[in-house]
């Protein structure tokens, strides 16, 4: 309804600031990275202004608008969900309620049918789309993984997001996160390749020991903004599906894909001679033999 309501006219970033300055007094003013080094986003009440950082690009400024002003009008809202979810811990209530701000302000920025619709024309095919709605390719990836209403269902998509020392920053899908069978963290997914390629696109079908194939989309992300010398995250994001939903997507027409064999993880893996073994399987028995050598760091009974 409030994606409805605002005036595009002159652009998101001009109708997000129109809808603030209209419904609730607020002027939104940018600030140089050197008079707000630290914070992306901050309110003063006295002044009734919203200053966002310029260290942020086009579509990081969007997003923090959409932000606040998600959290000035479904505040309620918001808190009447999180209450449903019977979190227990005041810090899972306002990690819970971070997460529903941060996917509402999503929603607005995609509204769920025209986003639908178009990832379907455009056969999801991500960064043509993130391009359309002038959005990051992670949050497009993200909105894919939402698209499960029953009359508007998009493939089932998963998610994860690593950083550059590998670990997990985020991971959901569609239908939950297939820890149990796909894990997420064999040295083989390109993911992991992909932090250190910037703006790199790679295609990759895994299998994983029970048989099942995946399909996925991985592409390194940067954290917008920042001045000389500062260090600024850099993550990494793999969207997967399942093999058989590639020929609803435009990189099924790409040629060839790259292909691995995976394991949920080292300690649960039981595929012999993988030269990317860091630990033994935890279910095996090791073995020794001074005549042999395996290209892997660790031989064990099969």
């Amino acid at each position: 309804k409030l994606a409805a309501e605002l005036d595009l006219g002159s652009g998101m970033f001009a109708a997000l600031q129109d809808r603030l300055l209209k419904n609730h007094r607020i002027t939104v003013q940018t600030l140089p990275i050197n008079t707000m080094p630290e914070w992306t986003r901050r309110f003063d009440k006295h002044s009734m202004r919203l200053f966002i950082s310029d260290r942020l690009n086009s579509y990081g400024r969007v997003a923090e608008l959409a932000c606040y002003l998600v959290n000035c009008e479904l505040s309620e809202e918001i808190d009447r969900a999180v209450l449903r979810l019977n979190l227990k811990s005041p810090e899972a209530i306002k990690a819970g309620k971070i997460e529903l701000m941060n996917y509402t302000a999503l929603a607005l920025l995609l509204p769920y049918k025209r986003f639908f619709q178009t990832s379907q024309r455009m056969k999801y095919d991500v960064e043509a789309i993130a391009k359309r709605f002038d959005v990051s390719f992670g949050e497009v990836a993200y909105r894919m993984t939402t698209l499960s209403r029953a009359d508007m269902e998009g493939i089932p998509f998963f998610l994860q997001e690593v950083d550059q020392a590998g670990n997990k920053v985020r991971r959901v899908g569609l239908r939950g996160y297939p820890k149990n069978t796909f894990g997420g963290q064999c040295p083989k997914l390109s993911i992991f390749k992909a932090v250190s390629l910037p703006q790199q696109l790679l295609t990759q079908i895994v299998e994983s020991p029970n048989g099942q194939a995946y399909f996925t989309l991985n592409r390194s992300t940067k954290q917008s903004g920042g001045a000389y010398g500062e260090n600024m995250r850099q993550t990494a994001i793999m969207l997967a599906c399942e093999a058989e939903f590639i020929t609803d997507m435009i990189y099924a027409s790409g040629g060839a894909v790259d292909r691995a064999d995976v394991g949920q993880n080292c300690r649960l893996c039981e595929r012999p001679h993988c030269a990317q073994r860091a630990e033994p399987p935890i279910a095996r028995p090791m073995m020794f033999d001074g005549a042999e050598n395996s290209i892997s760091a660790f031989n064990f009974k099969v």
